[in-house]
């Protein structure tokens, strides 16, 4: 694993190609884990605080029960969205995710988050792989 400072001067790094080439560049990184029904915060980007201030937008990606979507967390030219934009998980013979709709986040995560009666899907596709992990995505949705 890396130091806080090895990423920063990393960063720094990256930040000097995208100002000399003008393009630009996505990153991926973890986030810390919380409690579920916390709405996502810059501040849980995984790193030091530093790295927030050196970006330019930061977009996350949630979880609310087998739901998934998309915050805008940090924009420094412009404005942030004020709902989250829903997910709908895909499988097929590939896995991709389709738009369906903006939400409220607060009201999203705790329609969505921990209900008695969940299905989760999730847990019952994971199950279904690991009892013959030989079938293709297509095979375990038609199990569901």
């Amino acid at each position: 694993m890396q130091t806080a400072d090895e990423i920063l001067q990393l960063l720094k790094q990256l930040i000097s190609i995208k100002n000399q080439y003008g393009i630009n560049i996505l990153i991926l990184s973890h986030t810390v884990k919380t409690a579920d029904k916390t709405p996502l915060s810059i501040n849980q980007i995984q790193g030091t605080k530093n790295i927030s201030n050196l970006i330019d937008s930061a977009i996350m990606l949630g979880r609310a029960g087998d739901m998934r979507y998309l915050k805008h967390v940090k924009c420094r030219n412009g404005e942030k969205f004020s709902q989250v934009l829903g997910l709908e998980l895909i499988i097929s013979d590939n896995l991709y995710f389709n738009s369906t709709q903006w939400y409220d986040e607060e009201k999203l995560i705790s329609d969505f988050s921990g209900g008695a009666n969940e299905t989760n899907y999730y847990s019952i596709a994971k199950k279904i792989f690991e009892s013959d992990n030989q079938l293709k995505y297509s095979e375990i949705v038609k199990k569901l």
